[in-house]
């Protein structure tokens, strides 16, 4: 019997959060993607018209994700600078999408100027306008660090900085 369409949706996007987590949104092929996840490239195209909306329904669903983890955080710093557990893998994504806005096309650079916005909603009460703008600034420029101990090391010279 054929896979259900959502099974194989669900799959394509996990694989493609998966390669976004770790070479980011800019560096990775609809063929990674294929590859990785195990079907055609016209599979990802019957679900995905575009890469654009690919990456849309990536950050989608990592932006919630983040929303919901910063919004139950008591220390949402930590969380996006990493602790001794590290950063959640849904929680780098995104920083990974955030840190390449730049060089998107204008659609997908929108909508995550979009998300940034919202996330900033998010912090602003609990940390300030201006801190939670230069909280978010530091940790996107932290997404593409390969390891914990680098994120830690940013993180305390982004705190003791702010002093």
């Amino acid at each position: 019997m054929a896979e259900p369409k959502t099974t194989t949706r669900t799959r394509i996007l996990d694989g493609a959060l998966e390669l976004f987590a770790t070479s980011g949104l800019l560096n990775t092929s609809v063929d990674q993607i294929a590859r990785t996840v195990g079907v055609r490239k016209a599979n990802i195209f019957y679900y995905f018209p575009t890469r654009d909306d690919l990456a849309v329904a990536a950050l989608e669903r990592v932006e919630a994700i983040t929303l919901r983890q910063l919004s139950e955080t008591e220390d949402p710093v930590a969380l996006l600078f990493g602790d001794e557990v590290g950063v959640s893998h849904d929680m780098c994504c995104w920083l990974r999408i955030m840190a390449q806005t730049p060089f998107l096309t204008d659609g997908l650079q929108a909508r995550a100027q979009e998300s940034m916005v919202t996330v900033h909603k998010l912090l602003a009460p609990r940390l300030g306008a201006d801190a939670a703008w230069g909280v978010l600034t530091a940790a996107m420029g932290l997404g593409s660090l390969p390891d914990n101990q680098s994120r830690l090391n940013a993180r305390t010279w982004h705190i003791s900085a702010q002093k």
